[in-house]
């Protein structure tokens, strides 16, 4: 195993702007220009990228914004930041995977997570949760205590997300591994 320096940062799994980094991309790197890293824009497109470029904000996506909000090689697809789910689809991914988010403690910290498919491709995530039905409407876990997974989420009123919390699920009763939801709609017991 190739030995690091010791102020070496790993940044799989981050964002940098428009860059989720995928992993180390260790055929391009170089003794001149250090770590390069394999990246993934949020239009798609997959770039090498210098580690410095990354962590000094030189490099913050494939150039697909400058580029009047289409990425280069993709004319038939506008750019994933420009998608009114966008958004869900970024704060998803950092409760999961980003320490430096607050709501990390209630997530990723807790071992929830997202699949691969979704974490890798904004519009993954858009083929399988489909449009925003309602305005009012929010993705919300079906199992709150299961992973962001297309088997686990769907569209929920505001009322519905509230009862589907985890402080409604009282521990393991009499050491059955129960769950009980008690709420407006619906009173289930699952074993």
């Amino acid at each position: 195993m190739k030995k690091r320096h010791p102020n070496f940062i790993d940044r799989t799994g981050h964002f940098y702007g428009m860059w989720y980094v995928l992993g180390e991309d260790t055929a391009r790197n170089s003794a001149r220009y250090g770590t390069y890293w394999v990246c993934e824009c949020e239009c798609g497109i997959v770039a090498s990228v210098r580690n410095d470029h990354l962590s000094r904000g030189e490099s913050t996506g494939c150039g697909c914004v400058t580029n009047g909000g289409r990425s280069r090689g993709r004319e038939d697809k506008s750019c994933a930041h420009h998608h009114e789910l966008h958004a869900t689809w970024r704060t998803m991914a950092d409760r999961c995977f980003n320490p430096n988010v607050k709501a990390y403690a209630g997530y990723g910290a807790l071992g929830v997570t997202m699949c691969d498919r979704w974490r890798h491709s904004f519009f993954d995530f858009l083929a399988d949760v489909g449009e925003r039905p309602d305005a009012s409407m929010t993705l919300d876990r079906i199992n709150p205590f299961g992973d962001y997974e297309p088997t686990n989420v769907r569209w929920a009123t505001r009322e519905q997300q509230q009862a589907n919390k985890r402080v409604n699920y009282p521990p393991v009763l009499a050491g059955l591994n129960m769950f009980w939801r008690m709420n407006a709609y619906d009173v289930r017991a699952k074993v």
